[in-house]
């Protein structure tokens, strides 16, 4: 009968533990996939930053940061994810910053094909403070178009008391992307294309991306062909659930058998 009694405590307290109360932490599944048909887009890894809504990653008509230049014209998430930690960290706080790769992208880069899809375990701390998403991405080939959020407070990941407010699904249309306004949008000179050409310096403002039909029959640097045209055809998918996911009380109960032959054993 101890047996039985303890068993069933274990159960029950790993079952109050992962269920019934709020995580702690914050283990997250992150699925990020490219929706587009063969001879479609491809995008750069995805940069994603928790924090607790006070970081503007851009503003629409503003010029953008050399941080965020930096991930529109050559897909780099380095300086931004540098600038991030700074910024977040100076009173002390606890921010986390993070980068999904697609591996099996196209040769000499982790991006993401057309049909690719990956999935991430990510564990935020503190997720009653780092609550927010931010994301950045850059599109290719583009010279300087990205997705984002420009609301610093528009995904909440987490409510007030830490708990997951999910889960979270994030579509990226292609009628929702982003011009850095850094390089001037006509092909040449463009990162991750087979063009050639030299880019020009625009000094502008960000703003929303218009002319990305500039690259279509034209090749990418591993020698495939853009074929399908953007327009407004879903571009990404960001999903975010809970890790492990919320488990049902009937895990218990198919315990209950087993529990019952200890009875009697």
């Amino acid at each position: 009968m101890k047996r039985v009694v303890f068993v069933l405590t274990a159960v029950i307290t790993m079952f109050t533990a992962g269920v019934l109360t709020p995580a702690q932490g914050a283990g997250l599944q992150i699925m990020i996939e490219n929706l587009q048909p063969a001879g479609g887009y491809y995008f750069t890894p995805v940069w994603l930053g928790f924090h607790d809504g006070g970081f503007d990653l851009f503003d629409m008509g503003a010029t953008a940061s050399s941080e965020l230049e930096m991930i529109a014209e050559e897909g780099n998430p380095a300086p931004l994810g540098a600038l991030f930690n700074s910024v977040m960290n100076g009173d002390g706080s606890s921010r986390q910053g993070a980068v999904v790769t697609a591996p099996a992208g196209f040769p000499g880069a982790p991006v993401f094909d057309p049909g690719d899809s990956v999935t991430q375990m990510i564990d935020v701390m503190d997720p009653a403070s780092n609550r927010y998403l931010s994301f950045a991405s850059m599109v290719i080939p583009s010279n300087d178009t990205f997705f984002g959020n420009m609301d610093p407070m528009g995904y909440e990941v987490f409510n007030a008391d830490g708990s997951f407010a999910g889960p979270i699904t994030i579509d990226i249309m292609g009628n929702g992307l982003y011009d850095a306004g850094t390089e001037v949008s006509n092909a040449m000179g463009a990162a991750f294309s087979a063009l050639g050409g030299t880019s020009s310096d625009e000094g502008g403002v960000v703003n929303m991306s218009v002319n990305l039909d500039n690259f279509l029959n034209s090749d990418t640097a591993a020698g495939t062909s853009i074929t399908s045209a953007l327009g407004s055809s879903p571009l990404a998918r960001i999903h975010i659930s809970a890790v492990p996911e919320p488990t049902s009380i009937g895990l218990l109960l198919c315990a209950l058998p087993a529990l019952l032959r200890l009875r009697r054993s």
